[in-house]
């Protein structure tokens, strides 16, 4: 918030509506995990850091997530052709851009919306505004 703040800028976050945690690995390991993960509940992390951002007058704004996790961020920006895989050496956390080389797959995908914002793709709206969104706040519970 505080860097949105000084920098004047904008929060951008993935629209992840529609995202299910099922299809998950199913091992004796991961199971906790798994459960904490399955009952983690995004909408209202958003709308926390929406009221925030209201309080300070600061914009926020969502984007698909199509691809933010199979793009690189910086050949995005530079208009470059995507060579992005994750799972390097077996390590879901760090993916390999054949141009850039290796980075944090979290960084990488965060970087990427920013990118997706800031370029206009990913269809970028103000926070709560898409179809999507409206139906299920409008739909009894």
């Amino acid at each position: 918030m505080k860097l949105a703040e000084q920098h004047r800028s904008a929060i951008v976050l993935e629209d992840l509506q529609s995202m299910k945690q099922h299809g998950r690995k199913r091992s004796a390991r991961l199971k906790g995990l798994n459960y904490a993960l399955s009952n983690f509940d995004y909408a209202k992390v958003a709308q926390l850091i929406l009221y925030k951002a209201r309080r300070r007058g600061i914009p926020v704004f969502d984007v698909t997530p199509a691809g933010t996790s199979q793009n690189c961020a910086r050949c995005l920006l530079e208009g470059k052709e995507q060579h992005y895989r994750r799972g390097v050496g077996g390590n879901s956390k760090i993916g390999r851009c054949d141009t850039c080389g290796q980075i944090d797959a979290d960084l990488n995908a965060a970087r990427t919306i920013a990118v997706s914002f800031q370029k206009g793709i990913n269809h970028p709206l103000p926070f709560g505004t898409r179809e999507a969104l409206r139906r299920k706040e409008a739909s009894p519970t």
